[in-house]
């Protein structure tokens, strides 16, 4: 059995490596940062940008340049279409947007605590036009409120800039056709949760895809359709579509996206969630075993 999970997971990171071979770092058009927090403050957004750019360009998969635009941030954020026609003009192969969804500071009696949403959007300009998403939440401490949402853009964009680095280089294939399935019976939680279509893909556990990965599947030049990664196994994960081109039939070997990875992962890999069911059934047992004992004792004497 381990050797068979060896030559999947060996034949499944060739596949990724070969799929994945884009020349680093990769060319990036930052749009700027829309602070959208409903805060007074006008250095946020800088504040977030600087972070950001330079979280960015220490992953080595980007090469971050700020527009010099200096109207464009008003106008964020911008829409799929428009973020492609912006990053045309541009003469740019790919283009990014961020905005602060959240910013909140708070007085406590050891200092300033600040809490910081930060969203993020990158486009590719050049077929196939994909979109990728990132998300965090991140918080930080100072003496006063500066310090404190420094420290919180500080943290918030590397986590942004990991998932969009770490996005950037998973690719994988379709390795099994749409199919109308159920959770695995295993998960009480999962036993009445339905997903219609699903593809199985070769991106997995090994490769540290989560549950609740966001995929598109593309052939050629396009996208043909995305979906929610629902379950991860060891050599493939289960991949619930969301949208698809209903002219296309989805095919073994359509190439796999990723285009968002959450800042946690909503559930278990499948392994792991097997393994903790298991021991809370044999934590359950060895209860019922103890209470049938002491009842036992009882009814002898």
């Amino acid at each position: 059995m381990f050797r068979r999970l060896g030559v999947v997971s060996i034949v499944t990171g060739l596949l990724v490596a070969g799929l994945h071979a884009a020349p680093y770092p990769m060319p990036v058009l930052c749009l700027g940062v829309a602070d959208r927090s409903g805060s007074r403050s006008n250095d946020y957004s800088a504040i977030v940008l600087q972070a950001l750019t330079d979280a960015l360009n220490r992953t080595g998969v980007f090469a971050v340049k700020v527009a010099e635009d200096p109207n464009l941030p008003k106008r964020l954020p911008l829409d799929a279409a428009e973020l492609v026609a912006v990053g045309e003009a541009a003469k740019a192969p790919s283009v990014l947007q961020a905005v602060i969804a959240n910013a909140v500071t708070r007085s406590e009696r050891n200092g300033v605590t600040a809490s910081l949403t930060l969203e993020a959007v990158r486009a590719s300009v050049a077929a196939p036009r994909v979109i990728w998403k990132a998300r965090a939440v991140a918080q930080g401490r100072g003496d006063h409120a500066p310090a404190a949402f420094a420290r919180a853009a500080q943290t918030a964009a590397e986590e942004v800039a990991r998932q969009l680095a770490t996005a950037a280089q998973l690719r994988g294939q379709v390795l099994l056709p749409p199919a109308y399935t159920f959770l695995d019976p295993v998960h009480p939680a999962g036993r009445e949760r339905f997903y219609a279509p699903t593809v199985r893909i070769s991106l997995d556990l090994i490769v540290g895809l989560p549950v609740g990965a966001e995929v598109a599947i593309v052939r050629g030049n396009r996208p043909i359709a995305a979906g929610r990664v629902v379950e991860v196994d060891y050599g493939s994960s289960l991949v619930a579509l969301t949208c698809w081109e209903p002219a296309e039939r989805l095919q073994i070997g359509d190439v796999v996206t990723v285009t968002y990875l959450p800042q946690r992962s909503a559930d278990l890999p499948l392994p792991l969630r097997k393994e903790k069911d298991f021991r809370r059934a044999e934590r359950d047992f060895a209860v019922a075993a103890f209470i049938a004992g002491v009842a036992a004792a009882f009814v002898g004497e």
